[in-house]
């Protein structure tokens, strides 16, 4: 077996740490959503459907790493983008949740714990999509030329389709 398919198969298997990495943060969100519910009668401030937002949208990320996971080494460096955009953009939204019951001159709710426990999953999820996206080749052209696709746009259901950079969906 060469190193590269060694290197490739590893990506592979980082993302798929990854994504269980994500399926236990959307259980601990679940978690959190349980807390606010129960500490909702102190603090009616707390948006209730908060932590279940950042569970839906963890859980859907968690499905797409799993995707990227399985799909062709050539793929990869395409899809990784949008999900570590993705990645950035909840790690932002976690913390301005955490903020709200982990505050300095905030009174606790009882979720530090949780948070802790999210912040030690999204740094791992983090290490491992760096780790897989620095094993996995980049398509030919892909990087030096940005009229291939080099944006990093909203991530719809077209560009997240499994399709060769150029090839239009349906064609």
């Amino acid at each position: 077996m060469t190193e590269s398919s060694v290197q490739l198969r590893s990506a592979g298997g980082d993302f798929r740490r990854m994504a269980l990495d994500l399926r236990r943060m959307s259980g601990t969100l679940s978690e959190v959503a349980i807390v606010w519910r129960r500490a909702g009668p102190c603090r009616p401030d707390l948006p209730l459907g908060l932590p279940l937002q950042l569970q839906a949208a963890t859980h859907q990320l968690a499905r797409t790493v799993d995707d990227l996971a399985w799909a062709r080494p050539g793929y990869r460096p395409d899809l990784a983008c949008p999900v570590t955009e993705q990645m950035s953009v909840l790690e932002r939204d976690l913390a301005a949740a955490k903020a709200m019951t982990c505050g300095a001159v905030i009174p606790p709710v009882g979720d530090t714990g949780l948070w802790e426990r999210l912040d030690a999953a999204m740094y791992r999820a983090r290490a491992r999509v760096a780790a897989a996206t620095s094993r996995t080749p980049a398509a030919p052209n892909r990087r030096e030329n940005p009229a291939m696709g080099g944006d990093l746009g909203p991530v719809t259901p077209r560009r997240m389709a499994l399709h060769p950079v150029g090839v239009e969906a349906g064609s």
